[in-house]
């Protein structure tokens, strides 16, 4: 749900095969692929793709509770962090086709609070359009995350935070948008929106394991979520109360492959509504993501919530639906889903890479400490130490550790992130080069 290192990875000048069904090679490769990330602790996960409407590949790796090695399955709920968004404007539009909301309405016409609140419309919110400031950043966040928290206690916490820009002025994204959008679902439906989810997409769409998250419940077939520290070890639990209509939906890789399908298949939305969803803005639609691979252009979103890692995407040309969800990530995501995709166009899938962490306990940490600038882009990054390990926080991510890898280099195997720090003699670091997505980008130590 908050974090946005994670992107499909744009491959593109190159022509792929027709793929009919997933070829005996395909799937092969992928099973083996997915085999090393679990017997690694890479990662574990449970994956589907189908096309046309047809389950054609499933796959789960390592454990939905890993104290009492519970095995993840094919129906085992997880949260799917901001793929939550994608539903939560169905449930707008739909509301728009009934004649009960406009897109061009003000938010001052529910909350005139805010600032900007007779200039934001529900067409920016759902295009994070709003420049409302994303209450996930705000630096008390991680203190009530994990907390039931009323909507009156939220509220008053987002009203706390100045904009970050004019309305329409730019994009940026925002959990505020998706929040304000959920209590507007509620206003103008006269229901809560568990309910409405559940009435307008959850039956129609026969889905039995999708809904609005709670508590998490291994007993139920839930999937607890992990970090992986040496071992892997529980993550962060959010309260459901937090994120709402944001972030806080659960499902299974084969439920969202249907709830993808029937949006693009005309089945929860007319044409003209889905149009509208599909205009990006100029990256973004109304919670749906491009993701380019080769000449195609997948449609979807993703999330990260607490350890869960998610992704869903539907392919209109091929009638392809792919998701993944994750409960523990120790290693590029990105890289994953380049391998499902591989393997269903039946192109070679290359098989994971894999670094070996060095201790750094008796490494003196302190010289990689500081504020970094590139000129390359215009992200900043702060690097610091918390507790007996190194950190890294560019401008508005939440922060990440770092691995160490040899004296000087330095690695994020979730986003596929490697820095190599520029070290002379026993002075502090002057830079390092940033390495992501295969581009290099040279940063400087900002001096104050």
């Amino acid at each position: 749900m908050y974090k946005r290192w994670i992107g499909l990875l744009a491959l593109l000048g190159l022509s792929l095969p027709v793929a009919a069904d997933m070829s005996v090679r395909g799937k092969e490769q992928l099973d083996h692929y997915l085999a090393q990330l679990g017997q690694h602790n890479k990662m574990m996960l449970s994956v589907a793709l189908s096309e046309n409407g047809r389950p054609i590949y499933a796959n789960q790796q390592g454990y939905a509770e890993v104290e009492s090695q519970q095995a993840l399955n094919a129906d085992t709920q997880l949260r799917i962090g901001s793929i939550s968004k994608t539903f939560t404007a169905v449930l707008v539009m739909q509301l728009v086709e009934q004649g009960k909301l406009q897109l061009d309405w003000p938010l001052s016409r529910y909350f005139t609070e805010f600032p900007n609140s007779d200039k934001i419309t529900v067409e920016h919110l759902l295009a994070h359009r709003s420049g409302l400031f994303n209450f996930t950043n705000a630096q008390d966040y991680g203190l009530y995350m994990q907390s039931p928290q009323s909507q009156k206690q939220m509220l008053d916490r987002m009203l706390a935070l100045p904009p970050d820009f004019a309305p329409d002025e730019k994009q940026a994204y925002s959990n505020t948008n998706y929040y304000l959008l959920s209590l507007i679902i509620e206003k103008v439906s006269g229901t809560t929106y568990a309910d409405l989810l559940d009435t307008q997409i959850i039956q129609p769409l026969g889905l039995k394991r999708t809904g609005y998250g709670g508590k998490i419940t291994p007993e139920l077939n839930q999937a607890l979520s992990y970090q992986w520290q040496g071992q892997w070890q529980r993550a962060s639990e959010s309260d459901m109360s937090v994120p709402f209509g944001a972030g806080a939906l659960v499902s299974t890789p084969t439920e969202l492959n249907q709830f993808f399908a029937a949006l693009f298949n005309g089945k929860l939305l007319s044409a003209d509504s889905l149009k509208q969803m599909r205009a990006l803005q100029p990256g973004y639609g109304f919670a749906l993501f491009p993701m380019p691979f080769h000449q195609y252009q997948l449609l979807g979103h993703k999330g990260s919530i607490d350890g869960f890692v998610s992704i869903s995407a539907y392919l209109p040309e091929k009638g392809l639906a792919i998701t993944a969800l994750s409960n523990g990530v120790n290693y590029a995501f990105n890289d994953m889903l380049i391998a499902m995709l591989s393997a269903y166009f039946d192109m070679p899938v290359r098989p994971p890479e894999f670094v070996k962490a060095i201790d750094a306990k008796d490494m003196d940490l302190q010289r990689f400490v500081g504020d970094y600038g590139s000129s390359q882009l215009p992200l900043d990054i702060k690097v610091f130490i918390d507790g007996e390990a190194l950190f890294a926080q560019a401008t508005g991510q939440g922060a990440f550790p770092l691995t160490a890898i040899s004296g000087r280099e330095f690695v994020f195997e979730q986003a596929g992130i490697r820095l190599a720090f520029v070290l002379e003699h026993d002075k502090p670091a002057s830079g390092f080069v940033l390495n992501q997505g295969g581009g290099a980008y040279q940063y400087q130590r900002q001096t104050k």
